[in-house]
């Protein structure tokens, strides 16, 4: 037997103290009773390769982006799961987290005044770079509600005409089931309808 070479790497043990290292060390052999080094040198390579796969195993980078640029700019996107990390949109509202490996994560914008359609994404990384997890970032003024109600009994409730005074002014029609609704009404304003929904009921 003859020792061709020998090369040493320094990893950290996982079963034992993950501060500890311990020495691995690939030799390359041949022996001289072995008719075919080639294939002896093949071997020695592909232990070589199955080591370094061990020790440096694949990472993949998780990007996306948060529009329109001037509400996801400076936003702040946590990272949860497999891994945790944060990082701030940069101010087109590009964000990114490299050097993760296989597992599932779960990404959450966040900025103060602004609500994010969706909330969170859900990510697994399986062996190839994710798709984009992107956000929709909205100042929580502009978030719009609907106020909705019923008119009973529906014999009577069914094509009322329902008017809405105050902060905003708006007609409806119930249907025949006597239910109505007003849609894009601002939060702030909310409080200014209280007791100035007005129902004019038909006449037979």
């Amino acid at each position: 037997m003859c020792v061709e070479g020998e090369k040493s790497l320094e990893v950290k043990n996982s079963l034992r103290d993950k501060s500890v290292p311990r020495r691995i060390t690939n030799f390359y052999r041949c022996l001289s009773s072995y008719r075919s080094r080639p294939f002896a040198a093949v071997l020695a390579q592909s232990a070589v390769k199955i080591s370094s796969s061990l020790l440096h195993p694949q990472t993949y980078t998780l990007a996306g982006i948060v529009t329109p640029a001037a509400n996801g700019g400076g936003s702040t996107i946590s990272l949860s799961g497999a891994a945790n990390a944060s990082t701030t949109a940069d101010t087109a509202g590009n964000y990114s987290f490299n050097s993760l490996a296989n597992g599932t994560y779960a990404v959450t914008p966040s900025r103060n005044g602004y609500v994010f359609s969706p909330p969170s994404q859900t990510i697994t990384i399986n062996g190839a770079t994710p798709a984009p997890a992107n956000f929709t970032a909205t100042p929580q003024s502009a978030q719009t509600f609907s106020l909705s109600g019923t008119l009973s009994p529906a014999a009577g409730g069914g094509g009322a005409t329902v008017k809405l005074s105050g902060a905003s002014n708006a007609t409806t029609i119930a249907d025949s089931s006597g239910n109505y609704s007003f849609s894009a009404l601002f939060k702030r304003q909310l409080h200014g309808y209280a007791n100035q929904v007005w129902c004019h009921f038909r006449t037979e």
